[in-house]
């Protein structure tokens, strides 16, 4: 099944259109092939983007709870000190 969508109707500006036409040709492609060249890149992009947004989102929850285990941690290890004194002044 052909996937390949017409985009009609699309402008763009003399100047871009100009250093495309040069791109292509000495690339000796089509205008066509090149801007889907350049689209795909994009579009990767903005979806590497997002992923790497997403994956430090989570890394920013997971430091926030290694922060919290921390402070858990602390309270505990003060806690066991506490009772090592008095479990000693005991003996």
């Amino acid at each position: 099944m052909d996937m390949n969508k017409v985009l009609k109707g699309y402008r763009i500006d003399d100047d871009v259109y100009r250093k495309l036409r040069n791109i292509a040709s000495s690339k000796n492609v089509t205008e066509s092939t090149l801007v889907n060249e350049a689209l795909r890149e994009y579009v990767s992009r903005y979806y590497d983007t997002q992923t790497l947004s997403k994956a430090f989102d989570r890394i920013k929850v997971l430091e926030e709870k290694v922060a919290k285990l921390e402070g858990v941690y602390s309270i505990l290890e003060t806690l066991k000190y506490l009772i090592e004194q008095k479990v000693d002044r005991y003996e």
